[in-house]
């Protein structure tokens, strides 16, 4: 099945946060190396959907599940629909305590999303 790939807003500002400091601290290699993982965790994700880990939000309207990137300290976390995959957040493994509280956020003051027939607010 071809899904599209659909990312909260603030999940882009992470992940261009992320790739701002490792340009900052270690250049254009390592910056590249953490677009390089991130490009390769998501085409595992898209290729199998369902055979990571679920994240443990009790709320949430639908499965939020998460994939680990080789090398470097985040996860990609995020939920999959009929026809879609929706990216939550990149989330620093030292910050995932925070997901729960974001993702509470997001759904009181994002606009929602309709993913996989659920709605995601």
């Amino acid at each position: 099945m071809k899904f599209d790939l659909n990312q909260h807003p603030e999940a882009d500002d992470e992940l261009t946060a992320a790739h701002d400091y490792y340009l900052k601290v270690g250049g254009s290699d390592l910056s590249d190396r953490f677009s390089d993982r991130i490009e390769a965790a998501v085409d595992f994700v898209f290729q199998w959907p369902h055979a990571f880990p679920r994240f443990p939000i009790e709320y949430a309207p639908v499965t939020v599940r998460t994939y680990g990137l080789e090398e470097f300290p985040f996860s990609i976390v995020y939920a999959v629909g009929e026809s879609e995959i929706f990216v939550l957040a990149y989330a620093h493994e030292k910050k995932t305590w925070l997901l729960e509280e974001s993702v509470r956020k997001m759904k009181s003051t994002a606009p929602a999303v309709e993913l996989g027939g659920c709605l995601l607010a």
